[in-house]
């Protein structure tokens, strides 16, 4: 058996380990790890679903209807992004997750996303995660200590046969994580993935998972996009991610997320992405606000509705609870309202086939450029806007004459390598860019040295264009190529629209979905130690418990593919995956074997 078919049974990951007592003996959690007992002797690649993310994809988008739901300390210390107020101010006197999820389902929602940390950073969830700045500031600081409202909120949404999302902000105030940093620290890296891994090992299945202060705050390389998407991926395959960035082509996220009180931002005419679109159910608050009056029911029915769904865009209404934790009368009421006067338009044709997305990412460590700042081109940092009327991007800006390139260092080499994105700049831009300036013939070099580099001469374009060649616009370009081993990718622009000046908003590589190979015991005298009779699932920093203090053994590691990264003898207790083995950041499963010979392979 596969660690997926253990963590997804039609049953909740507690109900699931509850059955398991005896494999649940020893706990592998590492200052920065994420473990998963596997109970076969035969270990398989994790990640790999039975879904595609195109079938993920088009699945969500049949729900057509959600609730987001924004109930955290703003509800009760009104404020965005503040500093750290009294925790008993926290004080829900009752709380009814079962009310919000009968309200949704009478509007025909089929789903649900709970605010469980906003940028305030205030837990409402049991965390254990240690602090990066005391006192501690949760929910078990609160008036109700021991209340865990996504437990209450999950439980209570599958049991009214409604899907629960979750949402959480990578900024995060109350543990000084800033709105924008250069780089995340080893101690907010530990506090940010351990908090990633409560939500999604503690609360069953979570089809979308949705973050905040992230693209268009930080951006995804200071908080790295490669090891925030495969340590979810690696817990739950099935999990959509979204970006509450607004931008209207999908750059590292599984779906578009339209934050329609953004300047009346709006999904775009004629889209056929994957998408949502967020409005709150006043116009004006996410988290509540006595006294506001609600949108019309004709609004949300005809205006969002019936106008989104064939733009194959979810609406995701936010209906934000009162102080005492329950939705108010009139909320209830238009709810229900709703739910006679909509049904999901059945002859909607299906989800057309999505573009190919980038599901092994790699993070550059840095970039270079023949002229112009090349960080610009990997920072990540996008949002719809930060002012009226426009989109905030950084950009590459060639100078001279072309050709002009821009390379990534990857930090080590990969093997998976097969295809590589561009997002050119966004017009209407609030920042001084080229009024032209799309790259429209390129040529993309690999290397493993990065002194001497092999053109890519074969590939498939996807975007506009053929191989070589890019249309002139906006939307994002797809190259597939065959897989090449390379530490550095060089995407060299020769020709661009309007002038000599090339421009990139994002460059990223990676690979495709992983195979499906399954993992076997490496050689016949490798018998599986009692690791909890298989391997364990492991990101980052891998601890083997108290059992295994002080022995020799032999330890191997396999990457998500299936394929071997490495055989050590160690007496170590806690492995470094990154600095033992020599692997990138990402997933890992680890074995102890036993007759293994005193080696080390890379």
């Amino acid at each position: 058996m596969n660690i997926e078919g253990i963590l997804f049974r039609n049953k909740s990951l507690r109900e699931e380990r509850m059955k398991r007592k005896k494999v649940r003996q020893k706990s592998f959690l590492g200052s920065i790890c994420v473990c998963v007992a596997v109970v076969s002797m035969t270990v398989s690649a994790p990640i790999v679903s039975a879904q595609t993310l195109d079938s993920l994809q088009r699945a969500f988008v049949e729900k057509r209807f959600g609730m987001f739901i924004h109930f955290n300390m703003n509800t009760y210390h009104p404020g965005w992004g503040e500093a750290r107020t009294n925790p008993l101010v926290f004080n829900p006197t009752n709380l009814d997750c079962a009310q919000w999820a009968a309200a949704a389902k009478s509007a025909g929602m089929k789903y649900g996303v709970l605010v469980c940390k906003h940028h305030d950073g205030f837990p409402i969830w049991q965390s254990k995660m240690t602090p990066l700045i005391q006192p501690p500031y949760t929910i078990a600081q609160s008036s109700k200590p021991t209340m865990d409202v996504v437990k209450s909120y999950t439980d209570a949404f599958r049991a009214a046969g409604l899907d629960p999302g979750l949402y959480m902000s990578m900024w995060d105030v109350a543990q000084g994580i800033p709105q924008t940093i250069a780089k995340w620290t080893p101690a907010q890296r530990t506090y940010i993935l351990g908090q990633i891994r409560e939500l999604l090992t503690n609360y069953g299945p979570i089809p979308i998972f949705m973050f905040d202060g992230y693209s268009w705050a930080m951006g995804h390389w200071a908080v790295p996009w490669q090891e925030i998407r495969d340590t979810i991926k690696a817990l739950q395959p099935h999990c959509l991610i979204v970006e509450t960035n607004a931008m209207t082509e999908p750059w590292e996220t599984d779906m578009l997320f339209i934050e329609e009180p953004l300047n009346n931002a709006w999904c775009p005419a004629g889209n056929t992405y994957a998408a949502i679109q967020g409005q709150t159910i006043d116009g004006r608050y996410w988290f509540y606000r006595s006294g506001t009056t609600l949108l019309s029911v004709n609004d949300i029915v005809t205006t969002h509705l019936k106008a989104l769904e064939p733009l194959y865009c979810n609406f995701q209404l936010n209906c934000p609870p009162t102080t005492s934790g329950q939705l108010d009368a009139a909320t209830v009421a238009e709810l229900a309202a709703i739910g006679k006067a909509w049904s999901p338009n059945t002859t909607r044709p299906p989800l057309p086939a999505q573009p190919p997305m980038i599901e092994r990412p790699i993070t550059p460590v840095s970039a270079t450029a023949t002229s112009g700042t090349a960080f610009n081109a990997i920072d990540d940092v996008n949002d719809w806007c930060r002012s009226a009327g426009g989109h905030f991007q950084t950009v590459w800006q060639s100078s001279g004459a072309l050709p002009q390139s821009i390379t990534l260092d990857l930090g080590q080499s990969y093997t998976y390598i097969d295809r590589l994105f561009y997002l050119p700049k966004r017009d209407s831009s609030n920042v001084s860019v080229s009024p032209s300036g799309y790259i429209t013939s390129y040529k993309i070099y690999a290397s493993a040295d990065g002194t001497t580099f092999t053109q890519i001469s074969s590939a498939t374009a996807i975007g506009g264009g053929t191989f070589g060649t890019w249309a002139s616009n906006s939307k994002i370009k797809r190259v597939l190529f065959p897989t090449q081993t390379a530490r550095y990718v060089r995407l060299e622009a020769t020709a661009v629209s309007g002038g000599t000046t090339a421009v990139i908003g994002e460059v990223a590589v990676g690979g495709g979905p992983p195979s499906s190979t399954e993992v076997k015991s490496p050689a016949k005298n490798h018998a599986v130690q009692p690791l909890n009779k298989g391997g364990a699932l492991a990101i980052g920093n891998f601890n083997f418990g108290p059992s295994y203090a002080g022995k020799t053994k032999s330890v191997a590691v396999y990457d998500l593919s299936g394929k071997l990264a490495g055989v050590k003898i160690t007496v170590k207790n806690n492995i470094d995956l990154r600095k033992d083995f020599r692997v990138p950041n990402g997933a890992y499963i680890v074995k102890v074997l036993n007759g293994a010979k005193n080696t080390t392979t890379h």
